[in-house]
């Protein structure tokens, strides 16, 4: 906004008409905002009615090998639409500053378990070879597990769609120090706090360098990435949910082939 108070006289309307455009755009903003959020909405609902009548008819009969592959794709891709359904009304909200973090003291290693629990699918059907890795029993830390959970999964996602069969997975997770994590995401300042650094290694197709610092941008699609298909929204929201929990994310380029993702949460209240 310009000060009008400081603007000469001259000036004055030409400022007055800037204003008045910023005030135009911000509104067309919140206007988009709200769309997306009620689209998001009257999406979702429809979604779940034709999911929960699906899962009950897959209970109630037996199919053949050919018939339980063609209700294995549809199952995969109700839940994709979910899942994009639910990134799309949870960027809305992140647009809008709304979205709220809700932390509690938890077992990471047990979530982290279990979200790789929900790949075993992708697993089987590509032959892929998923890994943990702690140096802990447990890992006790404050975390929204909800966001941890969309990161993650997301992450995830990205890994298993970008490697090829009888390809590699590794995630892995240990305690960091803020003096490690200055220089390892190259900030300048960092919280006084020790950090949860995870890993999400693959050994795919992986990304150029030069991708590497704009594969979170919104709608950006690396130059490997382009014949498989997707938004470009997945990465830019995961660093949206790593940045509402304070932490860091970036991307790596292996030198074996591949992708390597490092996050890292403040891993104290």
């Amino acid at each position: 906004r310009i000060d009008l108070d400081t603007t000469q006289d001259e000036l004055k309307n030409v400022a007055v008409a800037i204003n008045s455009l910023l005030e135009r755009i911000n509104e067309s903003y919140r206007l988009q905002a709200r769309f997306v959020s009620d689209a998001s909405h009257e999406l979702r609902t429809p979604l779940s009615l034709i999911y929960g009548p699906f899962c009950e008819l897959r209970k109630s009969r037996h199919f053949t090998k050919k018939e339980g592959e063609y209700m294995s794709l549809m199952e995969e891709n109700i839940k994709h639409l979910m899942m994009l359904v639910e990134q799309i009304l949870n960027f809305s909200h992140l647009k809008g500053e709304t979205l709220s973090l809700s932390v509690c003291r938890k077992d990471v290693i047990a979530i982290v378990l279990k979200i790789m629990d929900r790949f075993k699918g992708e697993n089987e059907e590509k032959h892929i070879v998923t890994s943990f890795s702690c140096p802990e029993d447990k890992f006790i830390m404050y975390v929204d597990e909800d966001k941890l959970d969309k990161i993650l999964s997301n992450l995830l996602s990205n890994a298993f769609k970008y490697t090829p069969s009888n390809g590699k997975i590794k995630v892995s997770l240990r305690m960091s120090t803020s003096l490690e994590i200055k220089d390892r995401f190259k900030q300048a300042r960092v919280l006084d706090s020790d950090y949860a650094l995870f890993s999400v290694e693959d050994n795919g197709i992986g990304i150029e360098k030069e991708d590497a610092d704009k594969i979170f941008d919104r709608f950006y699609r690396s130059k490997n990435g382009e014949s498989i298909a997707g938004s470009g929204i997945g990465l830019y929201y995961v660093k949206c949910l790593v940045k509402k929990h304070k932490g860091m994310i970036k991307a790596e380029c292996n030198d074996s082939g591949g992708t390597t993702f490092l996050f890292c949460l403040p891993a104290s209240e």
